[in-house]
């Protein structure tokens, strides 16, 4: 979720960029008391969608997904990233915003970048809910050693200092959609792009990660 180069009015307004061609707006209600946000989607943060959708599947929670798959016209010679990343303090679409709005409890899925350098199992928690961040975090710590692919890091993104691990990654503020929930605090998720790709894996060998970062964030969510 690191800084992109446009702002939802820009984009949202753009005779470039059209909906239905170059991105589209998934919103999955049942109605439940939490909603999942892939606001990078599709070719912005690969996976995030997937995920996102898959997690608010599995506890009947609601999405909401904006997917990024822009053609020449719209893109102009920049990456889908480049072109079509709302910052997540930027992100005005109408309906997510009256979604988010309308729950109690809200929580973000991202994909930071490869360039930083962290371990693959380098999980980044921020968002406004401390107690949420704790829970996760907690959860993943007692529960890490039945993955062993590589091990899991969780960091509290809001507390890393200048340099370090998920620096600039708290997503704490309150212009952040994930903390415009009816509480004002929301939990931010931001996964390296291995983890992502092995989240939405099939395979058995990574059965064992799904359900703990899965039974991670519903943790969280019933603790905070």
């Amino acid at each position: 979720m690191e800084s992109g180069s446009c702002s939802g009015p820009v984009l949202l307004d753009s005779t470039s960029c059209l909906q239905g061609r170059d991105y589209h707006i998934n919103i999955n209600d049942p109605g439940s008391s939490v909603v999942v946000l892939s606001i990078h989607g599709g070719r912005i943060e690969a996976k995030t969608s997937q995920i996102a959708q898959a997690l608010a599947d599995r506890y009947s929670w609601s999405h909401y997904g904006f997917q990024g798959h822009g053609q020449a016209a719209c893109l102009d010679g920049l990456s889908n990233y480049r072109r079509l990343h709302i910052t997540s303090s930027h992100f005005d679409e109408t309906n997510a915003i009256a979604l988010v709005a309308s729950r109690s409890h809200s929580v973000a899925i991202h994909g930071y970048s490869s360039r930083r350098g962290y371990p693959t199992g380098t999980i980044c928690v921020g968002g406004r809910n401390s107690a949420q961040r704790a829970a996760f975090i907690d959860y993943i710590e007692q529960n890490r050693s039945v993955f062993g692919e590589y091990e899991l890091i969780p960091v509290d993104a809001t507390k890393a200092g200048t340099g370090e691990s998920c620096d600039g990654l708290s997503g704490r503020s309150r212009r952040n959609i994930v903390n415009k929930n009816a509480s004002g605090m929301g939990l931010q998720i931001e996964l390296h792009k291995t983890m992502r790709y092995d989240l939405v894996d099939p395979e058995p060998e990574y059965d064992a990660l799904r359900e703990l970062f899965y039974g991670a964030v519903h943790h969280a969510i019933a603790n905070g």
